[in-house]
């Protein structure tokens, strides 16, 4: 009995640590360096960091066999089955060293191929190279493909973004999107003047307005419209006022 709980207790903690969130920064190395690397060896990383970050690479060291487009040894960046590069040589003088620049992912993920041939004539060190979570401005133009992921105001946080509005608007349920504060509240004088927002200029789009008159009991409510009613009118398959309307309820 108390051989089965142990395991148990193993698979437990596996899971715990498999399913944790992936780290804003590690380090990778090249099989025994700084001992020189294998012959014939082919080995990937998968690389990540959490959502809302781009994966962000850096070299601190490369010693690699030099050949024609790398064709011996290289270790190769990849993204999406994009590759970002593939590598090899001494220093940052070759012409396919990456030296210390970094490499950004459009993503949080990378991938590192480190290939090598069967034979090495002399001895090279591999290399080690350093990535860390790069936070995503997604409210930079450069970063947005269909326009901003707010219909106002977006903020930047780490990892994320949040939408705001301007006064006299209030965000949605889908926190992206604003509505203009129109309406609300009681109108119970007994005589008064409602107009749509922006009167007697255009109205934004968007609107949601309910306007709420309740007088005394012994009192009747008349509505007089002036002539500068001007609403959006359009038919459709018998239908008038389809996109744009006034709706006049008693209750």
């Amino acid at each position: 009995m108390d051989r089965v709980h142990l395991i148990i207790c193993l698979l437990w903690a596996c899971v715990n640590v498999c399913d944790g969130e992936p780290a804003m920064f590690g380090e990778v190395s090249s099989p025994q360096y700084p001992q020189p690397y294998p012959a014939n060896l082919q080995k990937q990383w998968d690389l990540e960091v959490p959502q809302g970050y781009q994966l962000q690479l850096t070299f601190n060291h490369l010693d690699i066999e030099s050949s024609p487009d790398c064709y011996y040894d290289s270790v190769t960046v990849v993204s999406s089955e994009k590759v970002l590069g593939k590598f090899c040589g001494q220093n940052s003088t070759d012409r396919l060293h990456p030296g210390d620049t970094p490499i950004l992912a459009p993503g949080n993920r990378l991938q590192l191929i480190f290939q090598t041939d069967d034979s090495n004539h002399e001895s090279h060190l591999g290399f080690t190279a350093f990535y860390q979570a790069v936070d995503i401005d997604e409210c930079s133009s450069s970063n947005v493909e269909n326009g901003s992921p707010c219909s106002q105001i977006c903020l930047n946080t780490l990892g994320s973004y949040l939408c705001a509005c301007y006064h006299g608007y209030t965000l949605r349920p889908d926190q992206r999107t604003c509505v203009l504060e129109c309406g609300g509240g009681v109108h119970s004088e007994l005589e008064g003047t409602i107009s749509s927002p922006g009167f007697p200029d255009t109205s934004p789009l968007d609107l949601d307005c309910i306007y709420t008159i309740s007088v005394q009991p012994g009192f009747m409510i008349t509505l007089n419209f002036s002539q500068n009613f001007h609403i959006e009118q359009i038919y459709s398959q018998g239908e008038s006022c389809l996109f744009h309307w006034l709706q006049v309820c008693f209750c």
